[in-house]
């Protein structure tokens, strides 16, 4: 069905639910609006407990609870997402590195991280620094929507 004009609006009888919330949502300039700003603008981070790669961090940097960012996804290690989100250091802190994907690019921030981290060792890594540094910002809260 074409719903570029007015004169091919669907009426209830002849299409189903699906097709006009689909003209009354998508195809809507308004709402077409909402939709692009809803999906780029807002910016999503998922946070999953119990994840393997954070299991593994874990192991690498012997200690018991981590939380790492992959992308926009935040990945926990013996912590819930609930006491995660309690502390607002962490959050801020993680965040950051969100940001700094979003900046960089997944693959050469990866990259990027993996090698200053060999050359100057975890801590003094500068986006480290930079993460701990972020933790005292909190307009980074106001930038992401997390979702758990």
């Amino acid at each position: 069905m074409d719903y570029t004009s007015r004169d091919n609006v669907p009426s209830h009888q002849n299409c189903n639910k699906l097709n006009l919330l689909y003209y009354l949502f998508l195809r809507c300039p308004v709402n077409r609006g909402i939709f692009f700003v809803y999906r780029y603008y807002v910016k999503k981070v998922t946070i999953k407990e119990n994840a393997l790669v954070a299991k593994i961090a874990a192991r690498v940097l012997k200690t018991d609870r981590v939380a790492i960012v992959f992308s926009r996804t935040i990945y926990l290690h013996h912590v819930s997402t609930k006491d995660f989100l309690r502390n607002t250091k962490w959050v801020l802190h993680e965040l950051k590195h969100v940001q700094q994907y979003e900046t960089v690019g997944t693959i050469l921030f990866i990259l990027r991280y993996s090698l200053l981290s060999l050359k100057y060792g975890y801590n003094n890594n500068p986006y480290e620094l930079a993460a701990c540094a972020a933790e005292q910002e909190d307009t980074l809260l106001n930038d992401y929507t997390l979702v758990y």
